[in-house]
């Protein structure tokens, strides 16, 4: 199971508090492969966490622009590259529906992107927001 753990705290309100749900739905797709949640949970889950992509991408995109923070470009290609990767993945739902094997892939997916993302990327990019680091 997925928390916001001191790694993992970027030290900006809004994308913590964002973070923090997101790995409450990442935890979500996790049960659903425990108890083999039935299809319409999959398909809130899987929906929830495309909107959310969208949703979040966009608050830390208008948080970087203000900040001038200097990475914004390459960072908005980590987000697009992500987005494609999920919507691969969701569409595999649509066309073969929700199996452990498709729960698996998702949850590797993002555990391995989104993880090292936030601890790797967005703490950098909340450091440079705190002033902490000039880049």
């Amino acid at each position: 199971m997925f928390s916001v753990t001191p790694d993992l705290t970027v030290h900006v309100d809004l994308i913590d508090r964002e973070h923090a749900e997101l790995f409450k739905h990442i935890n979500a797709v996790y049960e659903l492969k425990d108890h083999r949640g039935s299809m319409d949970e999959a398909a809130q889950v899987i929906q929830y966490l495309g909107d959310y992509i969208v949703t979040h991408f966009t608050h830390e995109e208008e948080l970087q622009l203000k900040s001038g923070y200097p990475k914004i470009e390459w960072h908005k290609g980590l987000h697009r590259t992500y987005r494609t990767s999920f919507e691969i993945l969701k569409k595999e739902y649509e066309k073969f529906g929700y199996s452990e094997a498709f729960a698996q892939t998702l949850n590797m997916s993002i555990a391995n992107w989104i993880v090292k993302h936030i601890k790797y990327v967005d703490v950098e990019m909340g450091k440079f927001m705190n002033g902490e680091i000039n880049l």
